[in-house]
């Protein structure tokens, strides 16, 4: 389970789907990261910056400094990461 305390390596490492976080294909991580969103405040600011990168999603691969980032506003909004 991810949490604050969670290093950079533990978020790269976690396994989604058969395949790390560090691993996985932009879309199936956009994908995940919005799956997780659902049911937590909507208009935290964790949250608002999520959905508007959903909304607005980076061409090619996110690089892994992008995935720790997005990883760690899923925590603050308190989304289960399991």
């Amino acid at each position: 389970m991810l949490n604050r305390e969670s290093s950079d390596k533990e978020i790269l490492d976690y396994q989604l789907a058969g395949t790390s976080i560090r691993d996985i294909g932009t879309i199936s991580f956009l994908s995940w990261v919005l799956n997780k969103i659902n049911g937590v405040k909507a208009y935290s600011a964790a949250t608002q910056e999520i959905l508007g990168l959903a909304k607005n999603p980076p061409l090619g691969n996110i690089l892994e400094g992008e995935k720790i980032k997005i990883v760690r506003k899923l925590i603050e909004a308190r989304a289960e990461i399991l």
